[in-house]
């Protein structure tokens, strides 16, 4: 699918957050705004560069006893060809769903340690 070379507009740009934010497939999320997959990837990581280290995670405060329960995921697409994968791997918070940590490679362990270091302390110190 190709959809030549064109700017993207303010208002797609902004459809292609919401659709992100809804968890729409990657490839749905193309076909909705026309625009190819290699875009979108680099549009996400750009996305991913302003958000801060620690994506304003906090500890929830609203109990007596603070548990956290974390969930690690990972979903992957390709650019132009399978062989040249990106990883997009994340931990979530399970209770509030609030992204506790994101980052952008390969499935490796350096990438499953880098993912680790971005944990804000306060978080990696109940593990």
């Amino acid at each position: 699918m190709s959809f030549g070379t064109r700017v993207v507009s303010a208002q797609t740009k902004e459809l292609i957050v919401l659709l992100l934010l809804e968890r729409i497939s990657l490839r749905g999320i193309c076909g909705v705004a026309k625009v190819s997959l290699c875009w979108l990837l680099n549009f996400i990581e750009k996305l991913y560069e302003v958000v801060p280290e620690d994506l304003n995670f906090s500890v929830p405060d609203d109990a007596e006893i603070e548990i956290l329960c974390l969930e690690a995921d990972e979903l992957w697409s390709f650019v132009g060809k399978k062989e040249n994968k990106r990883w997009i791997w994340l931990i979530i918070e399970r209770r509030t769903r609030q992204i506790v940590a994101v980052h952008i490679g390969d499935r490796s362990q350096v990438a499953a340690d880098a993912l680790w270091a971005k944990v804000p302390l306060e978080v990696r110190a109940f593990s």
